[in-house]
């Protein structure tokens, strides 16, 4: 008995000596998140049978959504969190330069997430808000944030709308990717999206001097981009698919049932995903506040009024300091709690996982980082969306939200509440 409990023993030591060598090969370790609650995931896919994709070779294809799900959740007591990232997309944003070659080994495979795929819902409440998000580019690109918001008790799904990006993930979790090549719809856009017409305007519009001219300027960006009009709009209708299906699951499904609190709902989403929770939270009922990370607002915003509350989360533009928030149009024709959150020395890419491991962007892309501390960024934007979350959908109290935070010097915030 002795001897079977000393050997039991060793492997436990082996055991945890062989993890610990895995998680700190590369001495690179990924930001924690600051909750009570350890983090599951699990994937999904699902395909909208009363949504034709007319915009697909064959017609008997319909809209397919790759999602993704963090939640609080309880792990067995030996299971492993999940590595950061699949190696299929690790190697992919290498090859087209984005990363070093060491990125694959020392960040992607070598340093776990604080994720543990499949682990039960935890059961210490009986239901939890829900929060969608609207992915952008890399579908990927903000897992941190992801993990952050289920640590404290918010069950986020990632939605990854067709056509866009890079790659999906099916239900097991395997990467596909989009066919580039003759995904003819996807380069229509981007020709719009390209076109001197709708950077110029864009331009003005981040440098116009008054919220009416913001306004004037995103009603001309609606007309000079009908590809994008017609896409945004079927990624709200994306977001209203999986907001049924998460009905179905909550009231029959096997692993979320009765889990999600439907009736407190967010959406948010990051760059054009920024743009779609904007017009989700316009026409969708059952949002009851919204978040746009770092995207030009264009659709019904610039005709409708907003009617929950929402935040805006951007960069100060280095060429125009002191410019408007590029969405101010936004804070003034709302009709709800409103909140612009600017921060200086932040970029674009700021408001997704990138500066969590800036080291590790190749020269050629180093100036899409901007000059705030990496680690710094990602808790400022985690902080503020997590406050906002809290007092929209649980009525907690939330400071940031009164005004300028002092440990926060870099952010200019304003908000006005109705």
């Amino acid at each position: 008995m002795k001897v079977s409990l000393i050997l039991f023993i060793l492997f436990l030591a082996l055991f945890r000596f062989n993890c610990a060598a895995v998680d700190s090969r590369s001495g690179f370790s990924l930001p924690k998140p600051s909750g009570s609650y350890a983090v599951g995931t699990r994937y999904f896919y699902f395909i909208d049978e009363n949504r034709p994709d007319i915009h697909t070779s064959s017609p008997d294809d319909y809209r397919e959504i790759s999602v993704q799900v963090w939640y609080p959740a309880e792990p067995k007591p030996n299971q492993l969190p999940m590595n950061y990232d699949k190696k299929e997309a690790a190697e992919h944003i290498v090859n087209i330069g984005f990363v070093k070659p060491s990125f694959v080994d020392e960040v992607a495979l070598g340093s776990r997430s604080h994720s543990y795929h499949n682990a039960a819902v935890a059961k210490e409440k009986n239901s939890y808000p829900v929060i969608l998000f609207s992915a952008s580019a890399a579908i990927n690109g903000n897992s941190l944030l992801f993990e952050e918001l289920a640590s404290h008790g918010y069950v986020v799904f990632r939605l990854g709308h067709p056509h866009w990006c890079e790659y999906y993930l099916d239900a097991d979790g395997k990467i596909f990717f989009r066919d580039k090549e003759h995904d003819e719809y996807n380069k229509k856009m981007w020709l719009e999206e390209n076109s001197n017409i709708v950077h110029k305007t864009k331009d003005q519009l981040t440098r116009a001097k008054t919220a009416q001219e913001k306004l004037a300027l995103q009603r001309k960006l609606n007309k000079i981009m009908p590809v994008e009009i017609n896409d945004i709009r079927l990624w709200v209708g994306d977001i209203g698919f999986i907001i049924d299906e998460l009905e179905k699951k909550n009231r029959s499904g096997k692993f979320f049932k009765g889990k999600l609190d439907l009736q407190k709902i967010g959406v948010m989403g990051y760059s054009k995903g920024g743009a779609a929770a904007g017009q989700a939270c316009l026409s969708d009922k059952r949002c009851q506040a919204g978040i746009n990370l770092s995207g030009f607002m264009f659709g019904d915003v610039g005709e409708k009024q907003m009617s929950v509350p929402f935040m805006v989360i951007e960069g100060v533009e280095p060429w125009c300091r002191n410019c408007l928030p590029i969405n101010d149009a936004l804070y003034h024709t709302s009709k709800s709690s409103i909140y612009m959150v600017q921060v200086n020395g932040a970029t674009h890419a700021s408001f997704t996982d990138v500066p969590a491991w800036k080291e590790y962007v190749s020269e050629k892309f180093k100036n899409i980082l901007g000059s705030i501390d990496g680690r710094r960024v990602l808790k400022i934007q985690n902080d503020y969306v997590l406050q906002f979350f809290n007092k929209h959908l649980k009525g907690l109290q939330a400071p940031l939200l009164d005004g300028p935070a002092k440990q926060y010097p870099e952010v200019i915030f304003k908000s006005c509440h109705l």
